[in-house]
């Protein structure tokens, strides 16, 4: 089974799911991350939703 946290790529960190979608630092919408992802895409996947 794949594990799954939300990414920030602002603050270059990782929540679990339970936290929320909106980053805890920053309030910045983090991207889905499950553990057989690359950090490169995940960082892309970021960008592309917050610029």
């Amino acid at each position: 089974m794949a594990n799954e946290v939300y990414y920030c790529g602002k603050c270059d960190r990782q929540q679990q799911v339970n936290e929320g979608i909106k980053c805890k630092i920053c309030g910045k919408t983090t991207v889905s991350w499950m553990d057989f992802e690359k950090i490169a895409d995940v960082k892309l996947k970021w960008k592309r939703i917050n610029g």
